[in-house]
């Protein structure tokens, strides 16, 4: 794949979202859109990236954690807008806030908060997927299934798009 020539002229979308509320279904049925809407693009769909975390997470979320995703979340949006003209991100930089705020991580919050505002804007789109309305849950052995966990978290991330002022929020969304 060759380096994206048209530098900062890429388009990135980023889906948000409690775990199991129908993100990476979203990040797919995107990616199809633009694909037939924008067939000479180069499209990438930037998979989520707690699953391959060293750390603990879920209820069990240290600031490390939620460190690690970030960093690594960055890096990898950074290294995807270089080649690709539209990338579609399943999680965005805005997860581990709301992970944060659901685990009472309240510092990490706050410097996640300062730090990211500025890399919020880098998002052209952002969709929220709402956890009420789009219940996903299984128990895979990795993601938390605890109901309560779960609709705290939903939480956070409603009471954090409410204060954003970037992106598209969706307050549903229709998963094919």
């Amino acid at each position: 794949m060759k380096k994206n020539t048209k530098k900062n002229t890429y388009f990135k979308v980023g889906v948000s979202g409690v775990h199991g509320a129908g993100k990476s279904y979203k990040v797919l049925d995107l990616s199809m859109q633009y694909k037939k809407k924008y067939p000479t693009k180069t499209i990438h769909i930037l998979q989520e990236n707690v699953i391959k975390c060293p750390l603990s997470f879920n209820e069990k979320s240290t600031y490390e954690t939620q460190l690690w995703i970030v960093a690594d979340q960055i890096k990898a949006e950074i290294e995807a807008c270089e080649l690709y003209d539209i990338v579609i991100c399943d999680r965005c930089v805005y997860d581990p806030i709301a992970y944060a705020m659901a685990t009472d991580l309240n510092d990490t919050k706050e410097l996640l908060w300062e730090f990211l505002k500025p890399w919020g804007k880098t998002y052209d789109l952002n969709y929220l997927m709402n956890g009420d309305t789009n219940n996903h849950i299984y128990d895979n052995g990795v993601r938390s299934i605890d109901p309560e966990f779960r609709t705290k978290v939903d939480g956070c991330f409603k009471e954090l798009f409410y204060d954003l002022d970037t992106g598209g929020y969706l307050n549903e969304v229709e998963i094919l």
